[in-house]
């Protein structure tokens, strides 16, 4: 007996390995372990607590029973005639295996938590983001047995996993809507997170534009990440009735601002932008574009400052501001 289940253990050893191959045409691929060689027991799976124990009793088999645990971190058996004690160690996944003097097995799947259930400090989340652009929101795990797997029912919204924090984020280009991120930890627990994200189009806040206005250097363009430089050339003048703000460096850099009005504050339709290698590489192409905003939002007498916004060709909100002289 002892040989037989000396060879069992080497059998379950290369089962838990994956040494197994698929199964096909030849016998030979046939599983080790089948429904027909299995001994009967009064439970299918052990779900327990850590620390907590549960009781499995074999109602058929040959006798003569043996019985571990492929990890001992996560749970241990103890083996008394026909009945099983299973005691929870650590939290996680692990089997039972089962085997009498005839060599049949039974593996029975056992579960180990920590928490019943997984605990987040919020489980819903709302945040607005600029139309397109990418915005990621952090959601802490307070409660959980780790080995977090998230799931979006919403492909303009991911979810990513670091340890216990999980980030939810719109994607390039999105516009926003609903999702239901599922998160399960290692012991098959499982939360629903539900997430609406607001696309805006007002390309700064409140918070923003009084930075904005609080400037004092001038001329001064910012467009994306770009800023400009006081060795540009700097364009202050009207063409066919636009005003046109904006710089150009030898033909490189270009930012050409088109707008109507008088420069008093308020918003002006009708806006176009022109902008090469601004940042570098990124250009509208050949001929102006419409802006999706402007506005002047504070004129001193002197200088004006003004905020726009144009959605590119990946249908992302581009935004920027500028201070300038009024000539």
């Amino acid at each position: 007996m002892k040989t037989k289940f000396s060879l069992l253990l080497l059998l379950l050893a290369s089962l838990s390995f994956g040494l197994i191959g698929c199964s096909g045409d030849d016998d030979n691929n046939k599983p080790l372990i089948d429904e027909e060689m299995n001994i009967a027991i009064d439970k299918e799976l052990v779900d327990i607590a850590m620390e907590e124990s549960a009781s499995v009793k074999i109602t058929e088999g040959n006798g003569e029973y043996n019985a571990f645990s492929l990890n001992k971190d996560v749970a241990i058996v103890n083996l008394s005639g026909d009945s099983l004690k299973i005691q929870g160690v650590g939290a996680g996944k692990t089997s039972v295996i089962i085997s009498d003097r005839e060599t049949r097995l039974k593996v029975l799947p056992v579960v180990v938590y920590r928490y019943n259930e997984i605990v987040l400090e919020k489980s819903t989340v709302e945040f607005d983001f600029l139309l397109g652009n990418v915005k990621s929101v952090p959601v802490n795990v307070l409660e959980g047995n780790g080995g977090y797997t998230a799931v979006s029912d919403n492909s303009s919204i991911q979810v990513s996993v670091l340890e216990d924090m999980i980030t939810v984020s719109t994607i390039r280009g999105s516009a926003g809507g609903e999702a239901n991120i599922t998160i399960t930890d290692v012991c098959d627990r499982t939360t629903v997170v539900k997430v609406k994200a607001n696309a805006v189009t007002d390309p700064y806040t409140e918070d923003e534009i009084a930075e904005i206005m609080n400037i004092t250097a001038s001329p001064y363009f910012v467009f994306i990440t770009t800023v400009s430089q006081n060795y540009y050339t700097y364009i202050n003048t009207v063409e066919n009735g636009m005003n046109v703000s904006g710089y150009e460096y030898y033909s490189y850099y270009i930012l050409k601002i088109y707008y109507p009005g008088d420069k008093s504050v308020g918003e002006q339709n009708g806006g176009k932008i022109y902008y090469y290698n601004v940042p570098y590489g990124n250009s509208c192409g050949s001929d102006p574009v419409d802006l999706s905003y402007f506005k002047v939002v504070k004129n001193d007498g002197t200088r004006i400052w003004a905020i726009y916004s144009v959605l590119d060709r990946d249908k992302v909100l581009q935004r920027g501001y500028f201070v300038q002289n009024i000539k």
